[in-house]
């Protein structure tokens, strides 16, 4: 799905969870005013095509919207060719809302504010010591060492 807009809709009608935001597409400051005040601040501007963050500006308050909505079109429009928006809530890190709770033998509760920490390590060493695809493989590099090399013919 091209549309980040009819995505979104499609989501909700399957019963999956989203994000807070606008019912569709925002077409001025007033409308983008309506739904901060409804849903709340910090806000995504999120363009409704493309990828890859291009199109997307933060407005932490009121008086930040009005530059995150015109700066957001100004990008998507040359990016994608479409300068249409909508909104959702900023989640300002997901990393920040992970933690680990579990309970001790005797069932006092016991909640690890640094679960994210050891994920985070763990992932590194998987990613540290993850297979790697060779340019070229060992028998041809043996026979490439070991043939006679010749210059200038």
């Amino acid at each position: 799905m091209g549309d980040k807009i009819e995505a979104k809709r499609t989501a909700k009608r399957l019963g999956i969870p989203v994000v807070p935001g606008s019912e569709g597409g925002v077409t001025s400051y007033e409308e983008a005013m309506r739904v901060g005040k409804e849903i709340g601040f910090p806000l995504l501007v999120k363009a409704t095509a493309g990828g890859g963050g291009r199109g997307m500006k933060v407005a932490r308050d009121e008086a930040s919207l009005s530059e995150a909505l015109s700066s957001a079109r100004a990008e998507a429009k040359a990016a994608f060719g479409d300068d249409a928006v909508y909104l959702e809530r900023y989640l300002e890190s997901r990393a920040t809302s992970k933690s680990r709770s579990s309970a001790t033998a005797t069932g006092t509760p016991s909640i690890s504010a640094n679960a994210t920490a050891r994920c985070s390590a763990a992932t590194r060493r998987c990613w540290k010591n993850r297979p790697r695809p060779r340019s070229i493989s060992r028998c041809a590099a043996r026979s490439v060492k070991s043939a006679p090399r010749r210059c200038g013919s």
